[in-house]
């Protein structure tokens, strides 16, 4: 076996390669003439340093022989699997091996660890790759890392491994922002076993390790040598299982685990048994091949059998997207996007982005309800709490929205601190837009909130009211439910966390502004709340003089506009509300029009248009439905079925109360209009970035 020291101040260890300088020396035994006798033969091997251009080693490895090391040794033809042990140099770089073999010769293969499996057919080394690994700290298991080599003249023996190494790093969900000082108690969970499985490559069982002509030019010199490759058999298992037994992760730290796989290039999907329920598994994909002798590192995942998945582990938002069924958790520790979303001179009421004082509860705040003939009815999510500044939530799987706060008393009291919309979909594709000057951006393919991109088709009609999705006042993070029906105008009918309804139209919902109400941190601590505009607030929610930096945009009416995404955007992570110029490829001027010809449409208007986002009445395409408004001046719905409204993240210019929009119907398309800041609109999110 091998034992593997390392540096401990590293967090990673470099994947080895083992050589091993060979020379034949004997001591003489009584010649007999009855029969051959067996010969004591020492070979000198040391190990060589690891490659070099493995961009995946990591500093502080150092492999070292270790005593009860043992390799199979075949000489020449005969296929006797010959035991050899080391003799010297143990926790050295070099070492000597020592064995008996009745018929030695020049020509040699060897094979770390020794098996009693292992055998030789020609020059092709049979093995086995265990199907159960056994889990070490800091490292792989011994003997878990094959190696082979072979000389003809009895010279330098080098060591080659033939396979390469999965690096798991995992940790029990906490804070995803590392600026953010919590009272962490220190969580820790026993994990049983990690399973590799993959569709395409075997992982486990016999293979065979053969030498491979490789050539390759140099100065127009043509090289060629030999390397040792492994194929597995047929017959070969598609698994691996490394046995853990109960070593522990935490809240506070990351452990890293390691599994010996063959070369593969297909992807691989890890499966984590925690806890000790068989029902506390996380299973997650990669795509990254394994190569011979290098380490293929995975990225931290937070064990999620039981917190769930963590949607804010790529980045935190005002919104994040549930697209299955299961358990899931966010960081609640942050406001939006985070300090990258404080904007210089925005006026903003924080210059922190950490939620303070620090949430003592979680609770739905609202939820869409599935409808059904009868109770008990199924809810898009439900088990909402908080853990050591995280949020927890079960989805059923049903699509819809939903709104959770967090509250800086127990139990749902006190006041909201912040909140997020959690939106049941499946999850949206990304698609192209150009622009009348060329510039380029990529939107998801459905209004924020909606839970299809495109109407459904059914057997007696087709259903737009699906990609109708949610409405936002100008600068505000939060949703709005709109219209229950297709052109109807009817309020949807929404629950609360005990399960009792309520709709917009219910006294308290919908709300006139003024100096105390139309305030950022008012809003923040009021979500469910429209406050519609007045005369004196020049009919923006906001009463203050106007803040046009609250969607990360505020030059957005100027041609040299640089957009970012602010702490108040209400799309999820990676996108941002698109900017006012995205649209103007919908018609052949660039500029609003009632003129039917000059509308870039796929088709006719059916509550919505398909508009064409990149070419001229060709290419990508993308469904508008006529999702209609809330009334700035008193918050009811309007338009339903007739009109589509997208604000964008873009001011009017600088001092006006307006801000720019989409707009469409069956007799207008305005791509860039401006209007009240206190409407209620649909939005579509921009990759951030644009292309």
């Amino acid at each position: 076996m091998k034992k593997v020291l390392y540096n401990i101040s590293a967090a990673l260890f470099a994947a080895a390669m083992l050589s091993a300088a060979a020379s034949c020396s004997k001591q003489e035994t009584p010649n007999l003439p009855e029969e051959p006798k067996a010969e004591t033969i020492t070979l000198s091997a040391s190990m060589e340093l690891p490659d070099s251009e493995t961009k995946t080693s990591l500093d502080g490895l150092s492999v070292k022989w270790s005593d009860g090391d043992r390799i199979s040794v075949f000489f020449g033809n005969n296929t006797t699997n010959n035991e050899f042990t080391l003799s010297s140099g143990d926790g050295e770089t070099s070492g000597s091996f020592t064995g008996e073999a009745s018929q030695a010769s020049e020509t040699l293969y060897a094979v770390y660890p020794y098996k009693s499996t292992t055998s030789i057919s020609g020059n092709t080394v049979s093995l086995t790759l265990p199907a159960v690994q056994t889990y070490k700290a800091g490292g792989f298991a011994d003997g878990m890392n094959p190696a082979v080599a072979s000389t003809y003249d009895c010279g330098n023996l080098e060591f080659k491994n033939i396979c390469g190494i999965l690096k798991l790093d995992l940790k029990l969900p906490g804070s995803d922002d590392p600026t953010v000082a919590l009272p962490l108690v220190e969580v820790k969970l026993p994990i049983q076993k990690i399973v590799i499985y993959s569709h395409t490559d075997k992982l486990s069982g016999e293979g065979t390790v053969r030498d491979v002509l490789v050539l390759f030019t140099e100065e127009d010199t043509v090289i060629q040598y030999f390397v040792k490759k492994l194929e597995m058999s047929p017959t070969a298992s598609n698994t691996v299982t490394l046995d853990v037994g109960g070593a522990t992760i935490s809240n506070s730290s990351v452990k890293s685990f390691y599994i010996v796989l063959p070369p593969t290039t297909g992807k691989l999907y890890v499966t984590v048994f925690g806890g000790t329920s068989s029902t506390s598994t996380m299973t997650k994909s990669t795509v990254s091949t394994i190569s011979r002798n290098k380490i293929r590192p995975m990225p931290t995942l937070d064990f999620v059998g039981v917190a769930g998945v963590s949607l804010s582990a790529q980045g935190t938002s005002n919104c994040y997207i549930v697209s299955e069924a299961g358990n899931y958790s966010f960081d609640a520790t942050v406001m939006g996007n985070g300090a990258v979303g404080i904007i210089s001179g925005g006026g903003f009421p924080t210059t922190d982005a950490h939620i303070t004082p620090a949430p003592v509860s979680a609770q739905i705040l609202w939820q869409d309800k599935r409808t059904s003939l009868q109770p008990p009815y199924t809810y898009p999510i439900s088990d909402v709490s908080l853990t050591s500044g995280r949020v927890t939530f079960k989805a059923s799987g049903v699509k819809g929205n939903a709104v959770i706060a967090v509250y800086d008393g127990p139990n749902g009291t006190g006041n909201i601190l912040w909140s997020w919309h959690i939106w049941c979909t499946d999850t949206p594709a990304e698609q192209p837009y150009k622009n009348l000057a060329g510039k380029e951006f990529k939107l998801l393919d459905r209004n924020l909130g909606a839970t299809a991109a495109t109407p459904i088709v059914g057997p007696i009609n087709t259903e737009t009211l699906p990609t109708y999705g949610l409405l936002y006042q100008w600068g505000r993070k939060d949703p709005f439910p709109g219209s229950a029906g297709v052109a109807s105008n009817t309020e949807k009918e929404l629950n609360k966390s005990d399960g009792s309804t309520y709709t917009m139209s219910d006294e308290g919902y919908i709300v006139a502004t003024d100096t105390d109400k139309g305030t950022i941190d008012n809003t923040i601590a009021n979500p469910a709340i429209f406050y519609y505009g007045i005369e004196a607030s020049s009919y923006d929610w906001h009463y203050a003089s106007r803040n046009n930096y609250l969607w990360g945009n505020p030059r957005g009416y100027a041609a040299d506009y640089t957009a970012s995404k602010s702490i108040y955007d209400p799309c999820p992570p990676g996108y941002m509300v698109a900017p006012n110029d995205t649209w103007t490829r919908f018609t052949s001027t660039g500029k609003n029009s009632s003129q039917r010809n000059e509308f870039n449409l796929s088709g006719s208007f059916d509550n919505g248009w398909t508009f064409h986002t990149t070419e001229w009445q060709s290419g990508s395409s993308s469904w508008y439905p006529a999702a209609g408004n809330r009334e700035y001046i008193n918050g009811s719905l309007s338009d339903s079925g007739f009109g589509g409204y997208c604000w964008s993240s873009s001011p009017s210019s600088s001092g006006s109360y307006k801000a720019g929009y989409l707009m469409s119907s069956s007799l207008f398309v305005r791509p860039q209009d401006y209007d009240n800041r206190a409407y209620g609109l649909s939005v579509r999110c921009s990759l951030v970035g644009g292309k």
